[in-house]
C-alpha cells in the first residue's frame, strides 16, 4: 500500500477512535450525571431518553465505520485500540518507517511497557516482603528481649526463694535445736 493512502488510513483511524472514545467518556459522564439527578426529578425523563438514542446511535456509527476500516485486516488485533493506533500514526507521521517497522516497534514498546510494569509490581512486592521482614524481625527482636527481660526476673525472683528456702531450712533447723535444748533443760529441772 502506498504511504501516503495508509497515512490516510491510520489518521481516520485514530481520528476514529478518538472520537468513539470521547463519545463513550461522554455518554457515560451523562449517564452518570443523569442517574444522579434521576432521583431529583423523575418527570423529565422524555428527553433524557433521546439525548440517550442520540449518544447511542454516535457511538454506533463510529464503532461501524471503524470496524469497516479494521476489517481491512491492515492492522493487527492487538494494535486496534486508541493507544496503539494514535502511536503508529503518530510515529509513521514522524519518521520514514515502514507499517512493519512501525509495528515492530510499537509492540518493542509495549513490550518494555509491560516488562517494566511487571517488574515494577515485583520491586513494589520485594518493598513489601522487605517491610513485612523488618517488622517481623523487630517484633522478634522485642519478643527476644522481653523474654530475656522476663526470664532474668524469674531467675531472680528463683534465686529469692532459694535463699528464702535455704533460711527457712536454718531457721527451722535452729527452732529443732532450741525446741530440743528446752525439752532437756525442763527435764533436768525434773530430774533434780
Amino acid at each position: 500500500m502506498d504511504r501516503r493512502a495508509l497515512l490516510l488510513y491510520l489518521q481516520n483511524v485514530r481520528d476514529l477512535e478518538v472520537v468513539r472514545a470521547r463519545l463513550v467518556r461522554r455518554w457515560r459522564a451523562y449517564l452518570l450525571r443523569v442517574n444522579g439527578e434521576r432521583y431529583i426529578a423523575e418527570d423529565i425523563l422524555e428527553p433524557w431518553n433521546e439525548v440517550d438514542e442520540r449518544y447511542f446511535r454516535n457511538c454506533e456509527r463510529a464503532a461501524g465505520i471503524l470496524g469497516e476500516f479494521y476489517s481491512m485486516d491492515l492492522l493487527a488485533e492487538p494494535c486496534r485500540n486508541l493507544a496503539s493506533v494514535v502511536y503508529i500514526y503518530d510515529h509513521m507521521s514522524k519518521t520514514r518507517a515502514t507499517l512493519e517497522e512501525t509495528l515492530l516497534h510499537e509492540r518493542t514498546e509495549n513490550d518494555l511497557q509491560e516488562l517494566k510494569y511487571g517488574m515494577d509490581r515485583i520491586f513494589n512486592r520485594l518493598d513489601g516482603i522487605v517491610y513485612v521482614t523488618r517488622c517481623t524481625r523487630e517484633e522478634n527482636r522485642a519478643r527476644v528481649e522481653w523474654n530475656i527481660r522476663q526470664n532474668g526476673q524469674m531467675l531472680k525472683q528463683l534465686e529469692s526463694m532459694a535463699r528464702n528456702s535455704q533460711e527457712a531450712a536454718q531457721y527451722a533447723r535452729l527452732a529443732d535445736g532450741y525446741s530440743r535444748a528446752n525439752v532437756y533443760f525442763s527435764l533436768a529441772e525434773v530430774w533434780r
